[in-house]
């Protein structure tokens, strides 16, 4: 079969064929290594054999094929140990629900679908007070989670129904951020809070409101008579319309995804990954022999969720601080540490010590992480999101890389489980060229939703 060719039609003219770059292109002439792609639907497999394949978003996934080419297929034996493939990123449910139980109407009345919403569905809810006084709101009615010191944005689309001023926060309590939803302004913002509104049309405004939390997380919007106040004066069923709350970690409110139960959300236009739960979930590959080569690139897309304990993205051998010829990329390098790290070692050497980024990097975060190393220049270099932040030159040794399995998300498969999501993961034994190098990162930066 002739291969297809499409040409790029560029200002209303035919212009030249533009090539897009695919990982597998630096895998030919025998070049040793691995691609695991979890946005290929047709490389998943629910169970370790491949016979079950994966079809949509949470769907546990117990193989990977290598899309390298050279059948370094990864997988899970242990069924509890399947990482699941998903797509959420918005922290609620029933996020377009507020009569449902998992929200809280505070001395006031929900009436659902009242208005056409944002997305010209009639699903927009009427909040309104049901008496005078001060703290009349809508909740969360449960903690979404326990955060420790830990950014959080929360957001809603709120539009006025004879209403002006709504105060907004994360945490349920009587600080946050005041909106007039009447002009589009944005009022007082509390010590620890930052606010934003954006105009999304025909009365619908976004507001936005980022602070760092420590304890229960429970998005609230509190109805108010002023800025400043938050004591309102029912009048009827004068109030305001809501729709589309979304809850994420860190500090930018994203593209809004409707959620209804937790397995129940949007997905288009939603990247996909693979969830590591942080206590068992991992791959393992069969032996995989980089004996002829001294070189190796690794580049990942990956969230580190926390912390709180040293997390492995991927490492060749059960532990490479004990075999010659192996790697690693860490995310945290080790408990309470706040950076990625990357190791490379030959044969003899002291090892060549993990490196460490800087302090900035604390999670959560998602970031493309790249680790190059050449054990004979004794070369071991760091990148995040394209840019080169930390380099070790301690002497690796000599020799190549081993023969090894490769395990992704744990230890060998035992331990220092990762706490967080990989999107994209290619390890290829070869120094990559400048070029190689930059569509490397840039592919996997669009299948991880970073900008380089």
């Amino acid at each position: 079969m002739k291969p297809a060719f499409f040409p790029v039609i560029m200002g209303g003219r035919r212009g030249s064929v533009t090539q897009v770059f695919s990982p597998a292109s630096l895998f030919t002439s025998g070049v040793q290594g691995a691609w695991y792609d979890p946005s290929d639907y047709t490389s998943l497999f629910q169970d370790s054999a491949g016979t079950t394949a994966v079809t949509a978003v949470e769907q546990p996934v117990g193989k990977m094929l290598d899309k390298s080419g050279n059948n370094n297929h990864a997988s899970q034996a242990t069924t509890a140990s399947r990482p699941v493939l998903r797509a959420r990123y918005n922290l609620l449910t029933y996020s377009e629900q507020f009569d449902n139980a998992a929200w809280f109407a505070g001395s006031t009345t929900v009436s659902a679908n009242q208005a056409t919403a944002p997305d010209l569905t009639v699903t927009a809810d009427l909040v309104y007070p049901t008496s005078s006084g001060a703290s009349r709101y809508i909740w969360r009615n449960a903690p979404v989670f326990t955060a420790s010191a830990q950014v959080i944005t929360s957001s809603f689309y709120i539009k006025s129904s004879s209403w002006t001023w709504v105060m907004v926060n994360g945490t349920g309590t009587n600080t946050g951020v005041w909106f007039n939803i009447s002009t589009g302004q944005k009022g007082t913002e509390n010590s620890g809070y930052t606010g934003t509104i954006t105009d999304a049309q025909n009365g619908w405004w976004r507001v936005t409101v980022t602070e760092t939390r420590t304890g229960s997380v429970q998005p609230t919007v509190f109805l108010a008579d002023a800025n400043s106040s938050l004591t309102a004066t029912a009048s009827g069923t004068n109030g305001i319309y809501v729709w589309g709350a979304d809850l994420r970690t860190g500090s930018a409110a994203g593209t809004y995804q409707r959620i209804a139960a937790a397995t129940d959300y949007a997905t288009a236009g939603f990247l996909p990954y693979l969830a590591l739960d942080g206590t068992d979930d991992s791959f393992a590959t069969g032996s995989i022999d980089f004996s002829a080569t001294d070189k190796m690139a690794v580049c990942a897309g990956v969230t580190k969720n926390s912390d709180a304990a040293a997390g492995m993205v991927v490492e060749l051998s059960a532990t490479a601080a004990a075999n010659s010829g192996a790697f690693y990329i860490a995310a945290p390098e080790g408990t309470g540490a706040n950076y990625f790290s990357s190791k490379m070692r030959g044969t003899g050497g002291s090892a060549s010590p993990a490196i460490a980024t800087s302090a900035s990097f604390a999670a959560p975060i998602t970031v493309v992480a790249s680790g190059l190393g050449d054990i004979s220049t004794d070369t071991n270099l760091l990148r995040l999101n394209g840019t080169q932040v930390a380099s070790n030159t301690t002497d690796q040794g000599g020799g190549n890389f081993g023969n090894y399995p490769m395990y992704i998300g744990r230890r060998n498969n035992a331990s220092v489980p990762l706490n967080g999501r990989i999107y994209q993961l290619i390890v290829c034994g070869k120094t990559l060229s400048a070029s190689e190098l930059a569509s490397t990162e840039s592919f996997v930066a669009t299948k991880t939703g970073v900008t380089l």
